[in-house]
């Protein structure tokens, strides 16, 4: 069964998908058949798209939405991680985090010598006469690194596996940089260095922001364990011992000794995030509650007010 978030995202996905459709096919009357009520998934969208695309005979519409699919609109995946500190956190949570389309593209990160890749797998279970997600997927990741850090688009390397000559002129047309056809894998190439440079448009939620305890303390750290699950199920006490080579009784004691316990550790981090997110983002109730783990907003509408006196829209409202 597709889990709240799953399909949360894969609708949203879908919508901001159509929009860029709109502009893109702006003159033409098949654009009509294209309605979002009418599709159950992505695959659907995208077998329309290859159709169209075919049709009217624009190759290069798989880079047109990859340039117009702006890593603002990705919503509460963008919001995660303009949080992170460095890009390869920032990568690595895109990727961790639940994917908007699983038909679409397969994304990995990979390293060689002094490269860092990020690679594309077409995965859409159907056929295609374009290489859409392909396009789409290395351009919208082009352009998210150039929105995160701060460097020189042309040391950024694109790689095909196609052997179409015609593909370096198309890219040539949005990118800056000459694409390599022939390539073993359809990747982003760039310095492995770059994984460290700080997000450029960090909106800083870091766990100084989130309590007191000093740097290093148990607390703390768990705290930042916390933080690098965002989107997705936050770890059990279990896990986190596990992480610290300790038994789950010892790291309860360890807790009591700080005078707290696991649940409530992640009860503060969650309404303390919550705090953050509704007071620097415009993320709906539904989104945040998303990205801090709860099933429904219903649980996290009842923790929040039950800690804070307040629903999470009233808690906004005062502090705007």
């Amino acid at each position: 069964m597709q889990s709240l978030n799953q399909f949360h995202q894969e609708e949203n996905f879908i919508k901001h998908t159509i929009k860029y459709l709109q502009a893109i096919f702006a003159d033409s009357s098949t654009l009509s058949s294209i309605n979002a009520e009418h599709l159950v998934d992505f695959s659907s969208l995208l077998q329309k798209v290859d159709l169209i695309t075919t049709q009217l005979k624009i190759p290069e519409v798989g880079l047109l939405l990859g340039k117009q699919r702006k890593l603002d609109d990705m919503g509460l995946l963008a919001f995660g991680m303009r949080s992170c500190k460095n890009l390869q956190q920032a990568l690595e949570y895109s990727l961790h985090f639940p994917k908007m389309a699983e038909l679409y593209a397969k994304i990995q990160l990979s390293f060689d010598g002094e490269y860092a890749y990020i690679e594309v797998t077409n995965q859409a279970p159907i056929v295609l006469v374009n290489d859409i997600s392909i396009d789409d997927c290395l351009v919208h990741y082009y352009y998210g690194i150039l929105n995160l850090i701060d460097v020189n688009p042309t040391h950024i390397q694109v790689l095909l596996t196609s052997q179409d000559p015609a593909k370096i002129s198309q890219y040539r047309q949005y990118l800056d940089t000459h694409p390599i056809i022939n390539s073993s894998k359809n990747a982003l190439r760039f310095p492995q260095q770059w994984l460290s440079k700080k997000i450029t448009s960090n909106i800083n939620i870091q766990t100084e922001q989130l309590d007191d305890t000093e740097d290093g303390s148990l607390i703390a750290e768990i705290r930042l364990e916390l933080l690098r699950h965002l989107g997705g199920e936050l770890p059990s006490l279990e896990k986190i011992a596990a992480k610290y080579n300790v038994s789950s009784r010892t790291l309860r004691r360890m807790l009591a000794d700080e005078s707290t316990n696991y649940k409530k550790l992640v009860l503060d981090f969650r309404i303390a995030v919550a705090k953050l997110y509704l007071e620097q983002s415009k993320l709906d109730v539904l989104s945040i509650s998303i990205l801090l783990g709860y099933q429904s907003p219903a649980p996290f509408f009842r923790a929040f007010k039950r800690e804070t006196q307040q629903s999470p829209s009233s808690y906004r409202s005062s502090i705007h």
